[in-house]
C-alpha cells in the first residue's frame, strides 16, 4: 500500500467522477484505517464574501440579464448560498502557483471534517484514470492549509491528528530526499 498513497498536498483531477465531480486535494492519509482524507477545490470565490452573496441574490431576484450571462454557473440557481466564512478560506494562486493545471483563481474551504474515501477506492479510481494526478500544491499553500485545518473550529481532533502526522511525515520525506542530493 505504502508505494501508491497519495502526499499530503497532492492535487487531483476527479472532475470525471460523478460522486466528486471536482479538483480535490488531498489533506492526510490515515494509514491505520487506509482512509485518504481531502477537500475540494472549488473556484467560486465569491461565495464566501457575504456583500457580495447578498449582491447577487439581489441580482437573481431581479432577473438582471447581465448577471445571468457573466455567472453562467449561477443560472439555474434561486439563490446563493456561502461555503462558509473567510477566515476558512485557503486561496490558491493560479496565475503565479497554478497556471498549468488551474483554469483560474480557486480556493480550499475549511468549513467541515474532510471528505474521506477508502484506499481500495482511490486505487480503482487511478486504475480507471478517474482521479488524475494533476500537480501538488506549493509548499507555501500547503502550510496554510494544514496551519487553517489545525486553526479551525470546523474539523475534529481526530481528523486534525491526521493531517499533523500526514504534514510532518511529507516534510521528513522533502528533507531526506534533500539530503540524499547534497
Amino acid at each position: 500500500m505504502e508505494e501508491d498513497l497519495p502526499e499530503i498536498g497532492d492535487i487531483f483531477d476527479c472532475r470525471h467522477y460523478d460522486p466528486i465531480g471536482h479538483f480535490i486535494v488531498i489533506v492526510g492519509v490515515d494509514k491505520t484505517n487506509n482512509n485518504i482524507l481531502y477537500y475540494y477545490l472549488n473556484s467560486r470565490l465569491y461565495k464566501v464574501i457575504p456583500t457580495i452573496i447578498e449582491f447577487f441574490n439581489w441580482c437573481i431576484r431581479d432577473n438582471y440579464a447581465r448577471f445571468k450571462q457573466t455567472f453562467t454557473k449561477e443560472r439555474a440557481v434561486h439563490e446563493i448560498h456561502s461555503y462558509g466564512n473567510l477566515k476558512d478560506v485557503v486561496f490558491l494562486d493560479q496565475k503565479n502557483d497554478y497556471p498549468t493545471t488551474l483554469t483560474c483563481d480557486s480556493i480550499i474551504v475549511i468549513n467541515r471534517e474532510p471528505n474521506i474515501f477508502q484506499y481500495e477506492n482511490y486505487q480503482q479510481l487511478r486504475k480507471e484514470r478517474l482521479a488524475l494526478i494533476k500537480t501538488k500544491l506549493t509548499k507555501h499553500d500547503k502550510d496554510k492549509v494544514v496551519s487553517t485545518i489545525k486553526n479551525s473550529s470546523n474539523v475534529g481532533d481526530k481528523n486534525t491528528e491526521i493531517v499533523s502526522k500526514s504534514y510532518y511525515h511529507s516534510n521528513k520525506e522533502s528533507r531526506e530526499r534533500k539530503n540524499a542530493t547534497k
